[in-house]
């Protein structure tokens, strides 16, 4: 009988947090340029939040306790909304604009950054320990 790890694993999440991203950006987006849109993205950006948490999560596990690294790099969708928040920023920055940025999108944006930060100190942790047990 296969494990929940192998039913349900990295691989999965990974395109649900993959489809959630791309989802709460867009609505975050469609909330941005079009002000008195009723959307959920404040749905959206805990379920991405959420999904982010748990594949991470099991990446890290894999990484400490399987010793398994993975080949997927975070930096694509940090890049991505990095260049989404900037846009908005500049966009929302411009004379004469009245666009305010959903709070959502700067919540998420905040708590993806944290989740990457710790992500890098705990591969650093692990490649120092790697190396001193050789």
């Amino acid at each position: 009988m296969p494990t929940l790890n192998e039913k349900f694993g990295v691989n999965f999440f990974r395109y649900l947090t993959n489809l959630w991203s791309l989802l709460a950006l867009g609505l975050f987006m469609t909330e941005f340029f079009y002000q008195n849109a009723k959307i959920a993205s404040q749905t959206a950006a805990i379920i991405y939040i959420a999904f982010l948490t748990i594949y991470v999560s099991q990446k890290e596990y894999d990484r400490w306790v399987i010793k398994k690294t993975h080949s997927l790099k975070g930096e694509f969708f940090l890049i991505l909304w990095t260049i989404a928040v900037v846009s908005v920023v500049i966009v929302a920055s411009l004379p004469g604009n009245n666009l305010e940025i959903p709070n959502e999108l700067t919540g998420t944006y905040i708590a993806l950054l944290g989740i990457y930060a710790v992500t890098l100190k705990s591969k650093s942790l692990f490649k120092i320990r790697s190396r001193q047990k050789n």
